[in-house]
């Protein structure tokens, strides 16, 4: 059995207009574009950070999606109020050629972060969340994760400080207690710039997790991974991985796996 996964950061719909991650930069409302770009990968599953929701259940925004990519399952988690655009709230959303049997949602609670950005913004961290899809291909069932974890250097914190050790074992503890009938895939905004995730997340990689695909970069106009998806080798063999663009201050991530 071969599968397609792909992993995209949008923005909330919006198009980044800046050269370098990190600037708050931002242009109008493109998720056609984002569609397009993304039909081009054919997934069977699409995984997806920063999507719009109107309350913590509906999304017009993912619906508008699974409809146009003829991807009909679908789960969507907010998280917090979102920073792109005023009454939405920004969460994950997983979407599936295949039936979702389950999902299971989670929190991440924030530690009491602040800063005042270099436009004059005042920015609070906001929660995040880790949302799993049971989803049954050919009598198998994928346990398909979608998360999003904290920007710290949004916030010129480290992730690595002792002070968030707490938010980080508590997500690595919920990530690797899916049923253990279902095969893990992981895939996310990991957040962890300045650090290899194998150094941000060491428990995930002593669980047996790894990268389908390591590259120089996930965002724009900078040198950092922040982007990935994660498999065992026990459970896939990766028959191809690779990146695309799109019109995020993100780019999209692949992957082939066939089950072993």
């Amino acid at each position: 059995m071969n599968i397609k996964v792909v992993f995209a950061n949008i923005l909330g719909g919006r198009e980044f207009l800046g050269s370098v991650y990190g600037e708050i930069n931002f242009g109008g409302d493109v998720i056609d574009k984002y569609i397009s770009d993304i039909a081009l990968q054919e997934p069977d599953f699409l995984s997806l950070a920063e999507v719009h929701l109107e309350d913590e259940t509906h999304s017009e925004m993912v619906a508008y999606i699974a409809d146009k990519l003829g991807l009909p399952f679908y789960d969507v988690m907010g998280s917090d109020k979102s920073h792109l655009a005023d009454g939405k709230i920004l969460g994950n959303a997983i979407l599936s050629k295949y039936p979702i049997t389950t999902n299971d949602h989670f929190i991440v609670e924030a530690p009491k972060i602040e800063v005042d950005r270099p436009n004059g913004d005042h920015w609070v961290l906001h929660n995040k969340l880790a949302q799993t899809s049971y989803i049954t291909v050919q009598e198998k069932v994928i346990a398909l994760t979608s998360l999003h974890y904290f920007p710290f250097h949004h916030f010129n914190r480290k992730m690595n400080d002792p002070e968030f050790e707490s938010q980080r074992k508590n997500l690595v503890e919920h990530l690797v207690s899916v049923d253990s009938s279902a095969i893990p895939i992981i895939t996310g905004d990991f957040n962890n710039k300045g650090f290899k995730l194998s150094e941000a997340f060491l428990e995930l990689f002593e669980e047996g997790f790894s990268e389908t695909l390591e590259v120089s970069t996930t965002i724009v106009g900078d040198s950092q991974q922040l982007d990935h998806i994660l498999y065992r080798k026990t459970d896939f063999t990766v028959t191809k991985a690779g990146t695309f663009s799109i019109p995020s201050d993100h780019i999209g991530l692949f992957a082939n796996l066939s089950v072993n």
